[in-house]
């Protein structure tokens, strides 16, 4: 008759050793990786349809345009020039 609430104490300690071990788990979880912020606040899945803009991308938009632009307006400067040279410029043949 003894044997019985021996075998009920280990069985006893063995779970309470379980849920110890489970509580420590939770516990690290909660102060290493805040598991429990993970679960208060849920998550939504986020649909790839929506473009984000990238602020320093617009911002080397706009140095790239800047650049173009004052590409394009060295050429005009420089076919200016060089209407205004061939203008000066007799033809060396006349046809």
């Amino acid at each position: 008759m003894r044997t019985l609430p021996v075998q009920k104490d280990r069985f006893l300690d063995g779970f309470l050793g379980l849920r110890w071990r489970q509580e420590n788990s939770f516990k690290f979880l909660s102060q290493h990786y805040a598991i429990d912020q993970i679960v208060q606040y849920g998550a939504h899945p986020e649909t790839q349809d929506r473009l984000v803009p990238n602020p320093k991308r617009k911002a080397l938009q706009q140095q790239v345009r800047a650049c173009r632009q004052r590409i394009e307006a060295s050429k005009r400067s420089w076919a200016e020039r060089w209407r205004a040279m061939r203008s000066v410029v007799a033809p060396r043949c006349a046809a």
